[in-house]
């Protein structure tokens, strides 16, 4: 058996399905009574339809159909001869008001879909009114972008000359190259030469390294390496 299909106002009557109450049917009452209650169900309804309401008029019509169809039938008396005239008179009635009852569902479902249509619509109002923000706030962070000052420009050669400055020149410090070497004394020997050679050597590297280090402004120990590697090397006889 195929599931029955969906309608827009589903969800609206499920909530009133609660309101449609069964009277329980019992042998210590009369048949005449529930009949009774089956007019006045269908006058309700009456009411309520002529009245637009459309939610009462569809639980009163629901329990009268159930009331008739689904209740009194189970009655002792409900085939009786006595009775067959009000039979006859509620079971046309309630195929009457099951007419009208399929035209309430429908103008339910009218109302249900437009509510829909007007939630959609609200939700689009307020997606587009939140781009619309966004798009402003864009515009206006690119207007701030565009009043900011350029930055300044990037020159390799002075960040060079600002990470490795010249050494400054003054007294003790006028040049990095090694003291001239002044001439021997005649009366030296060959021991007192070699060791003055050596001590030139040594003594001469060394003070240059002194001056070159006191010269050069604090900065870490690899920049003071990388400074003294590149000192020119001198050879001396």
């Amino acid at each position: 058996m195929p599931a029955p299909s969906s309608r827009p106002s589903d969800s609206r009557r499920s909530l009133l399905k609660y309101q449609i109450q069964s009277p329980l049917i019992s042998e210590h009452f009369p048949l005449p009574t529930y009949y009774a209650l089956a007019s006045k169900l269908l006058t309700l309804f009456h009411d309520s339809n002529e009245s637009a309401n459309l939610d009462e008029s569809y639980v009163y019509a629901k329990r009268y159909c159930h009331l008739v169809f689904n209740v009194i039938p189970h009655h002792g008396y409900y085939n009786s001869k006595a009775f067959s005239s009000e039979k006859k008179l509620s079971t046309k009635s309630a195929m009457e008001v099951m007419g009208e009852l399929e035209k309430i569902v429908a103008v339910m479902d009218v109302e249900e879909m437009v509510k829909r249509e007007e939630l959609e619509r609200r939700l689009s109002e307020e997606r587009e009114r939140k781009l619309r923000m966004e798009e402003e706030m864009e515009e206006k962070r690119a207007e701030e972008d565009l009043m900011l000052p350029p930055p300044p420009s990037y020159d390799p050669s002075k960040a060079f000359n600002d990470e490795f400055p010249d050494p400054p020149k003054g007294r003790g410090a006028s040049s990095l190259e090694p003291p001239t070497p002044t001439a021997p004394p005649e009366d030296e020997d060959d021991d007192q030469v070699r060791q003055r050679k050596e001590e030139r050597r040594t003594g001469g590297w060394i003070e240059a390294t002194a001056t070159y280090r006191l010269a050069l402004p604090k900065k870490s120990t690899l920049q003071l390496v990388a400074s003294l590697l590149a000192y020119p090397v001198h050879q001396h006889n």
